[in-house]
Order: structure tokens, then C-alpha cells, then sequence
């Protein structure tokens, strides 16, 4: 277990009351790891990078054809990505002032404004 808050759902580190600024980043941070998520699906564009002379494995050939590897490094690469995420919205909230945190969590919690950064509708 993290000592880092889950910032979806903690009730003081939330995502939710993130200043417009950091928000935007955060989205940014976001799509970076979707952005790297079809590379797993798609290592044979990689089989050249990973040739050497002096080694007996090509880790992207490898990991093709050991998928449940690829797909146990996947997730230790979105689970790594998250902790990540977990500290900078922790950080951003910290170096909020008290009386911007105050006043963000009390609009947003009294339903007076949306957040910022909302997750993803479902489609």
C-alpha cells in the first residue's frame, strides 16, 4: 500500500481541485500514456532497434511472442504511470495556497463550479 494518496478518489489529494493550470497539465500527463500504449500491440515495428550481434534475444520479438510478459510489463508500465500521477497531483495540490485550496474544494464540493479535470466520459 502507497503512503501517496489515490488523487481519483482521496477526499483532500483530489484531482477535482486542481487549478485550471494544472489540470491542463495533468491531461497532458495523461495522454502521454495513452499516446504509449500501441506500442506494446505493435513491437514487430521495432524488431531492427533490438538486433545486436552479441545477444541471443530480441526483447521486441520476445515480448511478441510471450504475450502474457507484454502484457504483465503493460501493466507495470500504467501501474508506474499512475504512482507517478499520484505524486505530481499530490505535489500540485500541496503548493496550492491554503485560502485557493479552501476555496476550490468549497465551490466544487457545494456543486457551484465543475472541476477542472474531470475524468473521461464513458462512452
Amino acid at each position: 500500500m502507497s503512503i501517496i494518496p489515490d488523487c481519483r478518489t482521496d477526499e483532500y489529494y483530489n484531482q477535482k481541485y486542481l487549478s485550471e493550470k494544472d489540470a491542463e497539465f495533468l491531461k497532458g500527463y495523461d495522454f502521454a500514456l495513452e499516446l504509449l500504449r500501441p506500442l506494446f500491440s505493435n513491437l514487430e515495428a521495432y524488431y531492427r532497434e533490438f538486433e545486436f550481434e552479441d545477444e541471443d534475444v530480441n526483447l521486441a520479438r520476445f515480448l511478441d511472442k510471450h504475450g502474457k510478459i507484454r502484457d504483465k510489463l503493460e501493466e507495470a508500465v500504467a501501474d508506474w504511470h499512475e504512482n507517478e500521477r499520484d505524486m505530481l497531483v499530490t505535489s500540485m495540490i500541496d503548493h496550492m495556497g491554503e485560502a485557493e485550496y479552501k476555496e476550490a474544494k468549497k465551490e466544487i464540493d457545494g456543486g457551484v463550479r465543475e472541476p477542472y479535470f474531470k475524468e473521461k466520459e464513458e462512452e
